[in-house]
């Protein structure tokens, strides 16, 4: 098992806490990101924010030990990267004991002692170049100790539903109520006559008019709309949409397609990055890659493009607020999906 030929890490890993995971994750790159996302089978929202990251990278390391190095390599590797830039070109390759002992403070100030110690001990299991000075941190000193770095965490207690509050025992001298049941609010509530139904009376026509037709509705009903344009009697069938950019294996067919879904998507500006918000997948690409459009709220400048749709149905779409739906795509990647909030009416769809 991963646990018997890593026992310095999983004596580590079991006591890491969901905020060493989330603060580890945000010094990984974006490539580094998405790889430990799919080792661990979660979207990248879940080991960023989420507080069941620990758990989860815990629960697939088990699965095999090629599994756990890579996992733990990549928890390790900011850290890591920080020892061998204060240790430079010249001990990084072959330190000393004091060598490592005047780095790790600062290590520790920046990552923390449990961290650090994960290093430590990849390091020992690893049998990297500095494994026994490793090793003798590991056991001698007072930050790395197990002791010191906290309880292993119980997963199966972390992941167990609450229980159910116990029942309210009722006080001496108090009797306790029978539970109505349908069938006595019945008996207890007299049936109710239905209220009278009044029909028009209708004027008396003469004899000779009885077979004749009636008049002929000469004004037909309003047309439906829905932003100022009529909807087609063709709107109840979802058309196929031009896609904007060109993707590899496109699949309008995937069963995602239509949904509203919560993922990350990267955004242009005077400071670029990502931001977790509604997206409506329009195609997929692969096995691996959807194509989104991302919805912004109304009023934002993305909203403001007159290429943007409104969404008129928001429940069915499963928005809390007026938004639109951008022009623009991305590809993405499933996992980062975060989650499904519903589906865009084929109405909107027609409009994209």
């Amino acid at each position: 098992m991963a646990t018997d030929s890593f026992p310095f890490v999983w004596s580590v890993l079991a006591r890491l806490q969901p905020d060493d995971v989330r603060a580890a994750c945000a010094d990984l790159t974006q490539g580094e990101l998405n790889e430990l996302a799919q080792v661990a089978d979660v979207p990248r929202v879940v080991l960023v924010r989420d507080a069941s990251g620990a758990r989860i990278l815990r629960s697939r390391a088990r699965r095999s030990v090629r599994t756990l190095k890579i996992i733990v390599e990549l928890l390790v590797r900011p850290t890591r990267d920080l020892v061998i830039a204060a240790l430079g070109d010249g001990r990084s390759e072959d330190p000393s004991y004091d060598d490592l002992v005047s780095v790790l403070p600062d290590a520790v100030d920046r990552d923390g002692a449990r961290r650090v110690a994960l290093l430590l001990a990849y390091a020992v299991d690893d049998t990297w170049a500095a494994a026994e000075l490793c090793r003798r941190l590991l056991e001698t000193d007072d930050r790395f100790v197990p002791d010191a770095l906290g309880e292993p965490v119980d997963d199966d207690i972390e992941a167990s539903p609450p229980r159910p509050s116990p029942p309210k025992v009722a006080e001496v001298g108090e009797q306790a109520r029978p539970k109505r049941t349908k069938a006595d609010r019945r008996k207890r509530t007299p049936a109710q006559a239905p209220p009278p139904r009044y029909k028009k009376k209708r004027p008396s026509r003469p004899s000779s008019d009885e077979d004749a037709s009636p008049e002929a509705t000469t004004a037909d009903p309003p047309p439906v709309t829905m932003n100022g344009g009529a909807i087609r009697a063709d709107a109840h069938e979802r058309r196929a949409i031009r896609l904007v950019g060109s993707y590899r294996d496109v699949d309008r067919d995937d069963p995602m397609v239509g949904r509203v879904v919560l993922a990350e998507v990267v955004f242009d500006g005077p400071i670029s990055g990502g931001k977790v918000r509604p997206c409506v997948v329009v195609a997929a690409s692969g096995r691996h890659d959807l194509v989104v459009r991302p919805c912004y709220s109304e009023g934002g400048r993305r909203a403001e493009d007159f290429r943007a749709v409104p969404v008129s149905d928001v429940r069915q779409a499963g928005l809390d607020r007026s938004s639109y739906v951008s022009h623009d795509e991305q590809r993405i990647p499933r996992s980062a999906v975060a989650d499904e909030l519903g589906w865009l009416s084929v109405a909107d769809w027609n409009q994209l």
